[in-house]
C-alpha cells in the first residue's frame, strides 16, 4: 500500500492490491475466475458500495465512446484489441461519466501512474487532490518465507515531506519482534529458534506513522510462511526436458550451442533425457545416520493463481523395510518409465559409496507398488510448465517445499533443461533460494544432467565446477558394522534381535545384532568384572562404573587389570576391571555408554 506518495507535490498516491490478498480482499465473498477476468472480450467494470449501490459504471469496452468526427461529442463505442488497453484521456473528477468522458483505446500504458495520450504530450493532472501531507512509503516488501529456523529483515521507509516515520506491528506472531530504530527503519526478526510446531502461514501487519494530523499512516500487510527449519529430505534435481527435445536442444549429433553435446551422466544423450523423473537427497540431521521414511509422501503439482501449491499426484512410500532406515546421504531417483521403455527399473543401493564419498543411490520405478503407492504414478507429467514438489512426513507435516519451477528459480526453466540444486545437500537447503552470483540455490541447467549422482556446480567465488559434497554423510564405523548385518532397524538404540542388548551395546561390547543368542556377556566374581570392549572406534570411550544400590554410580576405586584376546575378534579386547574400594555388602558393575 502507498507504493508511491506524492499528495503534496502532485496530488497522487498509488496503492496496488493483489486480487488474492487476504487482508484487503474478502476472498470468501469474491469470485476469481480461472481465466483472466480482464481481456479484450468486452470487459466492463462496475463499482458498488457496501450497500450494493452502484457508484460508478459499468465502464469499459462497448460502453465508453470516442469522438471520431471532432465535434467534441462521443459518437462511436470503443473497441479494444489484444494489443491495446482501455484508458481515460482526461483529468479524473467526481463527475466522471462512463459514456461522455474521454475514454479511448491506446497503445501506451502507465500502470500506477497518471495516464498519458497524444504521443505523451498530454498527462492527467491530479492537482485538485493535493493535501498538506503525504503518507510515508515502504521502500521494499520483506521476505515472505522463514527457513532454517530463523527470519530476519530490515524494513525501510521514506517520507515525501521529510518527516521520520515510526514503525510498529499491530499484528505479529509471537516468535517475531519488531525493533524500531527511530530513523525510519526497523528490524523484524525471530526472538527464538523456529521449530516444526511453527510451520504454517501467519499474517503480519506493519504500520509506518509520520506523526502528522492527517494522511500520516501507511500499512504494510503481508503473509509470512514458516518452512521446516531443518528438512530431512530435499529436492536435488528434476528433468524438464520434453519428450521431443534433447538436453540443451539440437539433435543427437549437434548441441544447440554447437558446443560439447550436453548429456546425462546415466542416460547419455537421448531424446527426452530419460523421461519424467526427479531426484531427492536424504539429509537427515546433517550427518551419518538413518531416517525412517515409511508413510512419507511426495506430492507433484503446480501453484494456482493464489500461489498455493495444488497437487496433481501424490506418491506415498510404503512400509517396505527399505524405507524403515534409509541412510542419510542417499540419493533417491523416482522415474515413470522402466528400463524396457528407456527409463530404469527399481534398483536399491545401485551405487554405495558411503565408506568413501558419503552417498548411495537407489532408483525407484514409480510402477513398483512394493515401494510406492498412488494413482496413475507412471503418468506423472514432470515438465517445464511450473512443476513443483512438496515432501511431507507420515503425519502430513510439510518437510520440504513447495520447491521447483516458479518457486526458485522464479523465472522458470525451459523444455531443454533440468532444474538442479546448485548447493551442497544439507538440512539448511532453502526451497525458496535461487542460485545467484552471491548465493547457492536452485537454478536451471542445460549443459549437464546427473541422474543418480551428485550435481556439479560453480561454487560462490570458485573458478570451476565442483560436485556436491556428501562427505558429512560418510559412514561411521558403527554404521558400517550395522549395515553389514542387513538389519531392518539399524538404529543404535534399537534391539534388532530382542536379546535385551541394544545394537550399540552389541557393537561396543560384542555380539551379533541379528542373532538373539549372541550378545555382550560380562562376568564378575564380586571384586572384579570382565567384559569385551571395542578398541578400534575413537568416537567411543567406554567407562567402567560400580554401585551399591543401582542408583548412584561411581568411576573411582576401579583399576584396569588383566586383558586377553576377545572371541569377538580383533576389534575387541577382553578386559578385566578390579574394584579397589572398601568392602561392600552389594556391588554392581556396568559399562557406561559414552
Amino acid at each position: 500500500l502507498h507504493k508511491t506518495s506524492n499528495l503534496t507535490a502532485s496530488g497522487t498516491l498509488w496503492s496496488n492490491v493483489w486480487m488474492y490478498d487476504p487482508y484487503l480482499i474478502d476472498q470468501s465473498s469474491s469470485s476469481h475466475p480461472v481465466t483472466p477476468a480482464v481481456s479484450n472480450e468486452n470487459t466492463q467494470i462496475t463499482l458498488l458500495n457496501a450497500s450494493d449501490v452502484i457508484t460508478f459504471g459499468p465502464a469499459g469496452e462497448g460502453i465508453g465512446a470516442k469522438d471520431t468526427n471532432s465535434d467534441l461529442l462521443p459518437d462511436s463505442n470503443i473497441s479494444v484489441s489484444d494489443t491495446e488497453l482501455f484508458k481515460l484521456e482526461q483529468n479524473p473528477n467526481i463527475l466522471a461519466d462512463t459514456f461522455l468522458d474521454s475514454y479511448e483505446d491506446g497503445g501506451s500504458s502507465t500502470f500506477g501512474q497518471a495516464n498519458k495520450w497524444s504521443g505523451g504530450s498530454m498527462t492527467q493532472s491530479f492537482a485538485s487532490y493535493s493535501f498538506a501531507n503525504s503518507p510515508p512509503v515502504f521502500s521494499a516488501l520483506p521476505p515472505a518465507h522463514a527457513a532454517s529456523g530463523t527470519y530476519s529483515t530490515t524494513l525501510s521507509t521514506t517520507d515525501p515531506n521529510g518527516q521520520t516515520p515510526s514503525l510498529s506491528a499491530p499484528t505479529l506472531p509471537s516468535f517475531l519482534t519488531l525493533n524500531d530504530l527511530a530513523n525510519g527503519t526497523a528490524t523484524l526478526e525471530t526472538n527464538r529458534p523456529l521449530t516444526t510446531a511453527d510451520i504454517g502461514t501467519y499474517e503480519v501487519l506493519i504500520l509506518a506513522d509520520d506523526g502528522q494530523a492527517q494522511l500520516n499512516k501507511t500499512y504494510l500487510p503481508f503473509t509470512l510462511t514458516v518452512l521446516h527449519p531443518s528438512p530431512a529430505v530435499v529436492l536435488n534435481e528434476f528433468n524438464a526436458v520434453s519428450g521431443t527435445n534433447y538436453l540443451n536442444g539440437g539433435t543427437l549429433a549437434v548441441d544447440s550451442d554447437a558446443g560439447p553435446n550436453a548429456q546425462d551422466t546415466h542416460f547419455g544423450r537421448v531424446i527426452g533425457n530419460g523421461g519424467d523423473w526427479f531426484e531427492l537427497v536424504v539429509t537427515g540431521d546433517g550427518g551419518p545416520g538413518f531416517t525412517d521414511l515409511r508413510g512419507w509422501t511426495i506430492s507433484v503439482g503446480k501453484s494456482d493463481e493464489t500461489n498455493t501449491f495444488v497437487a496433481s499426484h501424490t506418491i506415498t512410500l510404503t512400509n517396505d523395510s527399505y524405507w524403515n532406515a534409509v541412510p542419510n546421504g542417499t540419493i533417491l531417483t523416482f522415474i515413470t518409465k522402466p528400463t524396457a521403455t528407456g527409463g530404469l527399473d527399481t534398483d536399491l543401493n545401485k551405487v554405495n559409496l558411503f565408506s568413501t564419498v558419503g552417498y548411495a543411490w537407489s532408483n525407484i520405478f514409480l510402477g513398483d507398488s512394493s515401494l510406492v503407492t498412488g494413482v496413475n504414478l507412471t503418468m506423472i507429467d514432470i515438465d517445464s510448465d511450473g512443476t513443483q514438489f512438496l515432501i511431507s512426513d507420515s503425519v502430513a507435516t510439510p518437510i520440504f517445499g513447495p520447491a521447483g519451477e516458479g518457486v526458485a528459480p522464479k523465472s522458470g526453466i525451459g523444455g531443454t533443461e533440468i532444474l538442479e540444486l546448485e548447493a551442497h545437500p544439507t538440512p539448511s537447503v532453502d526451497s525458496r533460494r535461487a542460485a545467484s552470483p552471491t548465493e547457492n540455490g536452485y537454478d536451471d541447467g542445460s549443459s549437464e544432467s546427473t541422474f543418480g549422482s551428485p550435481n556439479s556446480f560453480l561454487e560462490i567465488g570458485g573458478s570451476s565446477n565442483v560436485p556436491q559434497d556428501f562427505s558429512p554423510y560418510v559412514f561411521t564405523p558403527y554404521m558400517t558394522w550395522a549395515t553389514g548385518f542387513s538389519l531392518v532397524d539399524p538404529f543404535p538404540g534399537s534391539d534388532s534381535d530382542d536379546d535385551d542388548s541394544s545394537n550399540l551395546e552389541e557393537y561396543l561390547y560384542g555380539g551379533d545384532p541379528s542373532d538373539g543368542t549372541s550378545h555382550p556377556n560380562p562376568v564378575t566374581d564380586g571384586t572384579a568384572f570382565t567384559v569385551d570392549v571395542r578398541i578400534d572406534d575413537p568416537a567411543y570411550t567406554p567407562a567402567p562404573e560400580w554401585s551399591t544400590d543401582l542408583l548412584l554410580w561411581f568411576g573411582t576405586n576401579l583399576s584396569t587389570g588383566a586383558s586377553s584376546a576377545s572371541p569377538f575378534g580383533a576389534s575387541y579386547l577382553r578386559q578385566t576391571y578390579n574394584y579397589t574400594g572398601s568392602a561392600e555388602p552389594n556391588l554392581f558393575y556396568r559399562m557406561r555408554l559414552p
